[in-house]
């Protein structure tokens, strides 16, 4: 049987007997190549009215993009429900700290982290 250049997974011929193991040992390669190379994860939070809560992606982001699900805005012309934090450049209510981003409040009108509503994230990683 052959191998593929880059990633080494089986090449079948006609005549091979495809084994499970071979497959599944394929699959867990081009899982893990797509994991590595995979630049945007989606995820959503539950706020909690602390001060600040940390939302922990296992990996250090360098663009985060919040909004509130119930508005699906950041800024409403009231109210920031969100915002994009950079590295090195937080945006209000929204940082970049390692393995993750945190969320805070920040005077009456930063709404990132109220109590029991739905936040969506956008992370960005290198």
């Amino acid at each position: 049987m052959t191998k593929t250049t880059n990633y080494q997974l089986n090449q079948w011929a006609k005549s091979d007997r495809i084994m499970m193991d071979d497959f599944n040992a394929d699959n867990a390669k081009i899982d893990a190549a797509l994991g590595e190379k995979c630049g945007i994860v989606f995820g959503s939070y539950i706020g909690n009215d602390a001060a600040s809560q940390k939302i922990d992606l296992g990996f250090t982001p360098v663009v985060v993009l919040v909004y509130g699900a119930q508005t699906g805005v950041q800024d409403d012309g009231s109210y920031q429900f969100g915002g994009v934090a950079f590295t090195g450049m937080p945006a209000p209510g929204v940082e970049i700290v390692e393995g993750g981003f945190r969320v805070k409040k920040e005077g009456q009108y930063i709404c990132v982290n109220g109590g029991n509503r739905t936040y969506y994230y956008i992370a960005f990683r290198v």
